[in-house]
């Protein structure tokens, strides 16, 4: 058998080369998918081997493309529009209750707060700042809040007796004072009003009695217990005589030694005359007043006779 000659071997081996190259291209140029786990990849053929003898040159076949199976996607649902549900409600977790004590406490501060506002420190009762914060610091002795309201509170109480007092509304200042007293029994202060209100009620029945008439006349006098002036060592008493709203007053002070002390009060329309002595006593101005059953000798202490003239003007005129 005739062999082929080398041209022919290269010729056929050149074209072998060139189909597996474009095969190649041809395939890497084409989209991939992934395959899937445990799918088996392809395999590239393996070029042939060359014959031991030269044959005819078979005719090469491109590579036949590997059937992909290209997965369809799945068919779309198609998407319903629902209709919003509103979101429901969700209660919140109940709180811890809060302290009993403490909130009774902010009730009854509240309570007094609101009174004091109204000016209702100690009335109407049961229902005034001063009990309300009675019964909270009995609940917390050491509340600040409530001590500090109850001070303002007496003191509002206060301050409404002193007002009823400078109006001269006795009737209210006692009802004030007795209900704070009531309430506070231990309060010296508050007790203390009792002391102002009967001190204001003296003050105001002394100031509505009627004020004396200033005297006409008034001056020094001895009255003498005998014929004998005080300069001649007679026995007397000493005093002042006036007249004061058409009556003649002797209110006497002291006395000479051993005397008594008398005093006059007689009616102007009693006195017949008031002369001066012409001897008793007549180089001191003494001088007598005469009714219809006495006859009462006086001196002047400065014996100025002008007294005797000024004592006629003021009583018998």
């Amino acid at each position: 058998m005739k062999r082929p000659s080398p041209t022919l071997l290269w010729a056929i081996v050149g074209v072998i080369v060139l189909g597996m190259t474009g095969a190649a291209v041809w395939y890497s140029s084409k989209p991939h998918h992934a395959a899937s786990p445990g799918q088996p990849q392809p395999q590239a053929a393996a070029p042939a081997a060359a014959p031991a003898n030269p044959l005819p040159a078979p005719q090469v076949e491109a590579p036949q493309k590997e059937a992909e199976s290209v997965e369809s996607p799945p068919s779309a649902t198609p998407l319903v529009k629902r209709k919003k549900r509103p979101p429901k409600t969700v209660s919140a977790p109940p709180s811890p209750p809060a302290n009993p004590k403490a909130q009774e406490i902010a009730n009854l501060e509240s309570q007094a707060r609101d009174a004091y506002t109204k000016g209702d420190f100690a009335e109407p009762a049961g229902a005034n700042a001063i009990v309300f914060l009675k019964q909270a610091l009995a609940l917390d002795p050491s509340d600040r809040y409530a001590k500090s309201l109850m001070e303002n509170s007496v003191n509002g109480g206060k301050y409404k007796v002193q007002q009823a007092l400078f109006r001269k509304d006795f009737t209210a200042a006692r009802q004030m004072t007795e209900a704070m007293i009531q309430l506070l029994p231990d309060r010296r202060d508050v007790a203390g009003l009792r002391e102002d209100i009967a001190s204001t009620e003296r003050a105001d029945a002394a100031a509505r009695q009627p004020k004396p008439a200033a005297p006409a006349v008034s001056f020094q006098a001895y009255h003498m217990h005998s014929e004998k002036s005080p300069a001649e060592d007679g026995p007397y008493c000493e005093g002042t005589l006036s007249v004061v709203s058409g009556r003649l007053k002797f209110t006497a002070g002291t006395a000479s030694s051993g005397e008594r002390t008398d005093n006059f009060d007689i009616p102007c329309a009693d006195i017949r005359a008031i002369k001066k002595n012409t001897r008793v006593a007549s180089h001191q101005s003494g001088f007598h007043v005469r009714t219809a059953t006495a006859n009462i000798n006086f001196v002047p202490a400065d014996s100025d006779p002008a007294h005797i003239s000024a004592l006629t003007d003021a009583c018998l005129k």
